[in-house]
């Protein structure tokens, strides 16, 4: 297998983009698998949808993700994305003692980063309506509880002060799982929300890599430079054992 980390880039220009054109022509991989793409997976709509962007149009549209889908699908590489579903996720979460409330303002404020990163011109509102939508069907949660302002006004509760909208670099504070020391905001429930939910992600793709290299396949594997960190010790567990 060939693991690409990767910075959450919509810019083209950025030399990771060219690093995923080579792994491509160097590691002849017969599978693609790509990060936040859980909820698409093996949909024909999503392929075609792709397909017809050329590579700067698929960047903007989502990053080293649907980039390295779209060098698959001119490759003729099937594609897949391990995590676990929204729906799985939040399950997971909520036998860990997290309220629906709590995980509602969570996923609100991991939108207004991934709002910022993405440089959207919508309002915030626009951006994460249909996300929220999302939820709600996910979990069987009802609208209500699956509003913005129910998210915010939980935010603001644990905070201590009502989420900015409009810095990213707060933003992206609110739910970072790593404790950087110089940061404007203080690691509060919403970063143990992260952490726990990024092991559970990190210990289902492991394990469905893992699969994958057992079945005979050659990944190539296009996913946060975070997660590479955390999964490598498990791959190199796995290679040396088999």
């Amino acid at each position: 297998m060939c693991f690409v980390g990767s910075q959450h880039s919509t810019d083209p220009t950025h030399e990771q983009f060219a690093a995923i054109t080579g792994a491509f022509a160097r590691h002849r991989p017969d599978l693609v698998i790509v990060e936040g793409m859980q909820n698409l997976s093996s949909s024909e709509s999503t392929d075609r949808f792709i397909d017809q962007l050329d590579y700067n149009s698929a960047i903007s549209r989502g990053g080293e993700s649907v980039f390295a889908i779209k060098q698959a699908l001119d490759r003729g590489v099937s594609w897949q994305c391990p995590e676990p579903t929204d729906q799985a996720l939040m399950r997971q979460l909520l036998l860990e003692l997290y309220t629906p409330d709590q995980l509602v303002a969570w996923y609100t404020l991991r939108i207004l980063g991934q709002y910022h990163r993405r440089k959207e011109t919508m309002p915030f509102v626009g951006y994460v309506s249909p996300f929220l939508t999302y939820l709600a069907h996910a979990t069987g949660w009802s609208t209500e509880q699956c509003s913005l302002e129910r998210g915010l006004a939980t935010a603001s509760t644990v905070l201590g002060h009502t989420p900015n909208l409009y810095n990213r670099e707060r933003a992206e504070e609110y739910t970072d799982p790593i404790p950087w020391p110089q940061r404007w905001e203080q690691q509060t429930l919403f970063n143990e929300i992260t952490r726990a939910a990024v092991q559970y992600r990190d210990r289902t793709i492991v394990k469905r890599v893992a699969a994958a290299v057992a079945a005979g396949r050659r990944p190539l594997v296009v996913y946060g430079a975070g997660h590479a960190v955390m999964q490598e010790p498990a791959y190199r567990f796995y290679f040396d054992a088999v």
